[in-house]
């Protein structure tokens, strides 16, 4: 009984850890979302040129509906489950590179604007 028991506890921690990283992935994927829509938004305001402007929109709007695709359970198998997360992932490293790349040159374009004479 108490093996049982154990298990039981065992396998609510495991489910209350999961749901926190998905929460936490959820609000990871809110804020770079935010943060790219933030620069977009800022290079359009001060005429800052940004490469692949159509392809970076795209990867948003991709993140997002595999995002709600996630919050409507489908009955997938549990290898499409998995590959729908590696594609995800795969979407946000994505987003996260280019975000840090786009940040990185408006912070120099800034820099040149504000400390150039």
């Amino acid at each position: 009984m108490t093996n049982e028991i154990d298990i039981l506890r065992q396998t609510i921690s495991e489910y209350d850890k999961a749901k926190r990283i998905r929460l936490k992935n959820e609000e990871l994927f809110e804020h770079l979302c935010d943060s790219v829509y933030y620069l977009i938004k800022y290079s359009e305001k001060y005429s800052i040129p940004l490469p692949k402007k159509s392809a970076l929109l795209r990867m948003i709007s991709r993140a997002d509906n595999i995002a709600s695709d996630i919050h409507q359970p489908k009955g997938n198998t549990k290898k499409n489950n998995q590959q729908d997360n590696s594609t995800i992932l795969k979407v946000l490293v994505r987003l996260l590179d280019i975000t840090l790349s786009v940040f990185c040159k408006v912070m120099v374009n800034l820099d040149q604007l504000l400390f150039d004479k």
